[in-house]
């Protein structure tokens, strides 16, 4: 079976398919290693890692995949791929069609009917899915007739649909923004000759039969009055479930997604007139280093004669180089701009003819271009820029050239093994200092190189703390400009040479602002290659997408990277045991408590002059002389001083001992007592720390239960022995 993506039951251009193979075994024996394949159909193209088995992805079902196993009496098994449907689907395929082999015999597309072990395709028909085939035509009517659009005139436009495709088209999505230079007349949208939701927003025609079938779209404008100077045509085109509509007078195919194969509806407006654009590779209107430029001139013939043999001749504009072989004249392939291009005709009365070409901008860019500015000539009068242009333009006074502003980049200057990246300067920037820009990467050891070009102006922080293998955190605070920014900050935790994404940090910016990298998660960075020399990378833009990833092209803001140290300390844990001197568990009144502390060194070196110190527990007395290893008591607590505790699981032990009081409130139920190692609480035995604790949360304190201690009567008996003797039995007496 196959189920297209929309479900509508018709495969369109571009739309993702799913294959399902569904092998029932009703022998009475299991099936060993059923081999299926499947010859990718024809008009699409393969998912790759698609194919599955029983939900298991496995090679690539064109290759043949092996189900080891199918079960007797109705056991099943299940393969699927995904194929995409190519665009544009070309126009004499009406279906696409598909057998799968299983063990050498042909699959069947259909539910009943087929018979098992199927040998011929006769018996077992191909999976099929038709074809939608959309072919809009788009025309206009201008009031009068004559061809011409007039200031003030309402213009007509007819988008007939055809679908000359297998499958009824649904929900077909018709979408048209009224024509520069005129203004859409509200209400005037009809499907079908039935009102419908204004184009602008999206007209929708519920059905359009198969084999012919057709709908038709319409709706009005009216030409602005004055038209602009220098606008020689309208034009105008609409989408059809973002395909493009044709004018009906070019070899137009369904589907279409081709300017060049299907133009746009123009109606001319009143010599010749050559306007020229430009436009970026991604759109933003800025020519930044190594990016494309398309610059397209289109000659127009408003003359009542037709206009033969027209030469066009360019050069690729400074700080460009011209792009060998993208030289074309209405989209088909010609000679060289350089050398000058021919138009055969451009007929009269608005006829018009487009020669295009591409040049990429170099890259370095050097510092001091503001702008990248051409002009061609054709029959030797120059181009305009499309802005106020008069017709047959004599002088680049009156036709100004076609520019486009270049960008000015802050670059990165950390090594290159942490790639390229690049901000627009503009809008939010680090620190208080503007960035200056940079021609190209300044890869550098110290990441020092933007620094020392031109201002220093890498300031987010002043200085990077000391980063220790031992941190379960690491916070840095900076300055930022433009409250609202996106600021993101990578570190190579693990000095891999590259940062990682769980290496990044994000904060938004209203200065200060605060990036906190938490090293105790299951996700963390980790100290892989120990500690020495790393790099952090800082980002600031306006578009949170633009400081996603720590490589790449922001539209604006900064990049500042700083090289910082990672250090190797002691990492400690501090373990603290109690036993009691009978060895119940229980403090018992006058028992003698002894207490152990075992400090563990798991860091890479060693720790020096360790300071360890213990505060009595309340309800106890020291023991004089009782602690070891030189541990001196002043009356509140115990403290000692290890000159060494050696790397690599190093241990020390150090212990003491305490009488428990004899008399103990009611209310005291255990003898707490927790031991301060190097500035930080010691863990309990038996329970489960972290290294270097930071808090009695995270370590507990060791506990012994109280034994209960029942309250003596304060009574004295007094026994008359003879008239002037008595004796007075001692309390506890019996």
């Amino acid at each position: 079976t196959v189920t297209d993506a929309d479900g509508d039951g018709v495969a369109e251009p571009g739309e993702l398919l799913t294959y399902q193979i569904e092998v029932t075994n009703n022998g009475t024996a299991d099936a060993i290693n059923v081999m299926v394949s499947d010859p990718i159909p024809a008009d699409t193209t393969y998912v790759p890692n698609s194919t599955r088995v029983n939900g298991q992805a496995v090679g690539d079902i064109g290759s043949g995949v092996i189900i080891p196993r199918i079960a007797a009496n109705g056991g099943g098994a299940v393969v699927t791929f995904q194929v995409t449907v190519n665009d544009p689907i070309p126009s004499a395929v009406m279906m696409i069609a598909n057998q799968a082999t299983v063990d050498g015999r042909p699959s069947c597309g259909e539910l009943t009917g087929c018979t098992p072990d199927c040998a011929a395709t006769n018996s077992c028909p191909p999976t099929t899915i038709p074809t939608a085939k959309l072919l809009p035509v788009k025309t206009v009517t201008d009031a009068d007739g004559d061809g011409l659009a007039e200031a003030g005139e309402t213009l007509f436009y007819q988008i007939v649909i055809t679908n000359n495709g297998l499958g009824d088209a649904i929900d077909v999505l018709v979408q048209d923004l009224a024509p520069s230079n005129t203004t859409y007349v509200v209400g005037s949208t009809e499907v079908n000759g039935v009102p419908a939701a204004d184009i602008a927003g999206g007209a929708t025609v519920p059905v359009i039969t198969a084999n012919g079938g057709s709908a038709i779209v319409t709706f009005r404008v009216v030409v602005d009055n004055p038209i602009p100077a220098g606008v020689q045509a309208i034009a105008n085109q609409a989408t059809i479930d973002g395909r493009l509509s044709c004018n009906g007078s070019d070899n137009c195919q369904p589907n279409c997604t081709d300017p060049a194969t299907c133009n746009p509806t123009t109606i001319p407006t009143a010599g010749l007139q050559a306007v020229k654009t430009v436009v970026d590779g991604d759109g933003d209107g800025v020519a930044e280093p190594g990016e494309i430029l398309t610059y397209q001139i289109v000659v127009t013939n408003n003359a009542t004669a037709d206009a033969t043999n027209i030469m066009v001749q360019d050069n690729a504009p400074i700080n460009t180089v011209y792009i060998t072989g993208s030289t074309t004249l209405d989209g088909a392939p010609t000679t060289e701009i350089a050398g000058g291009v021919t138009i055969p005709t451009i007929p009269a009365n608005g006829g018009t003819a487009t020669v295009s070409f591409q040049a990429r901008v170099v890259d370095p860019l050097p510092t001091d271009v503001n702008e990248i500015a051409n002009q061609a000539t054709v029959d030797g009068q120059p181009t305009c820029n499309g802005v106020t242009c008069p017709p047959d333009c004599g002088v680049t006074s009156e036709c100004p050239p076609t520019t486009i502003p270049t960008a000015k980049s802050d670059y990165g200057d950390a090594p290159a093994s942490y790639g390229s990246v690049r901000h627009t300067i503009g809008g939010p920037y680090l620190g208080v200092v503007v960035p200056d820009s940079e021609a190209a990467m300044q890869y550098s050891a110290d990441a020092s190189g933007d620094d020392a070009n031109g201002t220093d102006d890498e300031d987010t922080v002043a200085t990077l703390p000391t980063l220790t293998v031992a941190d379960g955190s690491y916070t840095l605070t900076g300055e930022c400009n433009a409250s609202g920014a996106t600021v993101a900050a990578w570190i190579d935790f693990d000095r891999s040479g590259t940062f990682d994404a769980n290496e990044r940090a994000e904060d938004i910016c209203n200065s200060p602002v605060t990036l906190t990298w938490n090293l105790a998660n299951n996700n963390a960075p980790v100290f892989t290659n120990g500690p020495g020399v790393t790099y952090a990378r800082f980002r600031i833009a306006s578009d949170p997408d633009g400081v996603a990833a720590p490589v790449g092209i922001a539209n604006d803001g900064e990049v500042e990277d700083f090289m910082l140290n990672i250090e190797d300390v002691p990492i400690l844990r501090a373990t603290k045991s109690v036993l009691d001197a009978n060895g119940n568990g229980i403090a018992e009144a006058g028992e003698v408590l002894t207490y152990r502390i075992q400090v563990t060194n798991n860091g890479a070196v060693d720790a020096l002059d360790l300071a360890i110190a213990d505060a009595i527990p309340a309800h106890t007395t020291y023991v004089d002389g009782s602690a070891d290893k030189g541990g001196v008591f002043d009356g509140v607590t115990v403290t000692w001083t290890l000159p060494t505790v050696a790397a690599n699981g190093g241990s020390v032990t150090v212990s003491f001992q305490v009488r428990v009081d004899d008399s103990i409130p009611e209310s005291v139920t255990s003898i707490d007592n927790q031991a301060i190692v190097d500035g930080k609480p010691s863990c309990a035995e038996g329970e489960s720390c972290p290294p270097d604790c930071e808090t009695n949360d995270a370590c507990p304190p060791t506990t012994i239960p109280v034994n209960p201690v029942v309250p003596i009567l304060d009574l004295a008996l007094r026994k008359t022995l003879a008239p002037d003797q008595s004796e007075l039995i001692a309390k506890g007496g019996v």
